[in-house]
């Protein structure tokens, strides 16, 4: 008698145990409150209208981790915060507040490599946040984890606050080494088998949400639990764009596999793009590293910009947002052109447009700076 009642109070523990998790996990990612309020950082809150019933079967199916400590997201997408504009128990991550930044006294962190350090040594946003659990970086209930953009850095980052006690995993530590790298530096660095499907494809129309991010760390969770299987055929990711290196200047590139390919060919920087929404186009510039001899970025001497005055015109990210102002007057500085010594981007307006510019104004923009070849 004593056993059957043990076995049943377990059962019941098993299921009280779940419901509470479930309830966290519906917390974290569907916080039930008005789309204006303010959150801990003092900015709205993104919400969505998915029930618990999904995220329920979400849980019991996929996310078999236990012990998750849970959180607030706060999506401001294309959006670049202060550092000082964050409430206390706030983690920024990967751009959404420039620079690495660490107030452990206020409980308020950025992990970022974009601004405010050199890049050829700082760590990915997911190795950084890897490397602040295992110091002792605490996250509870009340944690506001603030991202404004969705990739695989980004994702693995909110995956590790999500599942703290999984940093050590073998598989977890090497996901987080390699798409660590290949984030940081690109392509010269091969990116893991599961890097493309952590984020947006390259040029993706689709809008970035909460539901989105969902969808990849579902996959993180699958992957940590060795459920996932590499897609038998990935799409092409065709793009159009221009490849640099001493010997040959700037030359004409296509290919469908990104910079893997410009680099493959031997340049050390390049330029691609491809259509974006409302007759725009999605430009990413790189190179291989800060050891490269080409002056890329970053192109403004704050973050965000606020005049036309912020804006550098000693490195070709200020050069291609001073152009972008000249022909859309309308462009807000704060989604301008941007990034750092290494990569930057077009526009990331609101609406889901990119640059105005034609490619053969960036064309004739680059060459300005590697004196006209």
């Amino acid at each position: 008698m004593y056993l059957l009642d043990r076995n049943v109070f377990s059962c019941y523990l098993v299921l009280f145990r779940l419901r509470y998790r479930t309830l966290q996990f519906y917390r974290c990612h569907r916080r039930q409150r008005k789309p204006d309020a303010p959150t801990a950082s003092g900015h709205p809150l993104q919400t969505s209208g998915v029930g618990p019933t999904k995220l329920m079967e979400l849980l019991v199916k996929l996310n078999k981790r236990s012990g998750s400590q849970m959180a607030k997201i706060n999506f401001v997408f294309g959006q670049v915060l202060s550092f000082e504009s964050l409430g206390g128990n706030t983690i920024a991550l990967d751009g959404s507040v420039q620079g690495p930044a660490v107030d452990a006294a206020s409980r308020k962190f950025s992990f970022d490599h974009h601004a405010g350090c050199i890049r050829l040594v700082t760590l990915a946003t997911c190795q950084q946040v890897a490397t602040a659990i295992r110091l002792g970086l605490v996250i509870d209930e009340e944690t506001e984890i603030v991202i404004n953009d969705i990739d695989a850095d980004t994702t693995i980052a909110v995956w590790l606050l999500l599942h703290p006690e999984s940093v050590d995993e073998p598989r977890i530590k090497e996901l987080v080494e390699r798409i660590g790298l290949t984030d940081a530096h690109g392509p010269i660095f091969p990116p893991h088998a599961i890097h493309r499907e952590l984020g947006p494809a390259y040029g993706s129309k689709d809008p970035q949400t909460l539901e989105m991010l969902e969808t990849f760390l579902v996959k993180v969770t699958q992957y940590a639990n060795g459920e996932w299987k590499e897609p038998a055929v990935r799409p092409d990711r065709k793009a159009d764009g221009f490849g640099w290196s001493p010997k040959t200047g700037w030359q004409r590139v296509s290919g469908v596999n990104g910079f893997d390919e410009v680099y493959t060919a031997g340049f050390l920087a390049g330029v691609l793009y491809t259509n974006a929404p409302n007759g725009t186009k999605l430009y990413t510039i790189g190179k291989r590293s800060d050891l490269v001899p080409l002056q890329l970025g970053p192109g403004a001497t704050k973050r965000p910009p606020t005049s036309v005055e912020d804006y550098r015109k000693d490195t070709i990210l200020g050069a291609l947002a001073l152009a972008e102002l000249e022909g859309n007057p309308e462009q807000s500085h704060a989604a301008n052109w941007g990034g750092a010594t290494t990569v930057g981007g077009s526009p990331r307006n609101p609406d889901g447009s990119q640059s105005r510019l034609k490619p053969e104004q960036i064309f004739k923009i680059c060459k300005g700076f590697t004196g006209g070849r």
